[in-house]
């Protein structure tokens, strides 16, 4: 009996170790607004959950999805790829009187931050995670 015990908490133990390994693989999906009068709200998850929820999608959906890129998919499975490789940098950078708007590669992922009077936002999204969504659609 205490063999059987050992060895259910060992597989429990390995499954739990083998999600958070595949979790921090496909890296993660960050979503940060902050608002000037103080609520700041932050959603970081798996982008696994993000694929999951791809392959989870109603065919109509995924359908209509895959006509609009259809065309599109090649050249961003290609950029995605080739900007895993790339060193960082500046994709735009714009600004004007009251607010500036980000696009750069950092690492492995794209981010974009936009600032305003109002509100800060900050998006990080996994080049991983276009890739497979693309090669999924």
């Amino acid at each position: 009996m205490l063999l059987v015990v050992g060895g259910l908490s060992l597989a429990a133990t390995l499954c739990v170790v083998g999600i958070m390994l595949w979790f921090q693989h496909e890296g993660l999906l960050v979503v940060q607004v902050q608002e000037s009068h103080g609520s700041d709200v932050r959603i970081c998850f798996p982008a696994a959950l993000a694929q999951l929820a791809v392959d989870l999608s109603p065919g109509c959906c995924v359908q209509t999805a895959e006509c609009k890129l259809k065309n599109y998919r090649p050249l961003v499975t290609e950029l995605c790829k080739e900007m895993g490789n790339s060193p960082d940098f500046t994709m735009v950078e714009t600004r004007d009187s009251d607010q500036a708007v980000r696009v750069c590669k950092h690492g492995a992922d794209l981010l974009v931050e936009v600032q305003s009077p109002d509100e800060h936002v900050h998006l990080t999204i996994p080049f991983r995670l276009v890739n497979s969504i693309m090669a999924r659609i």
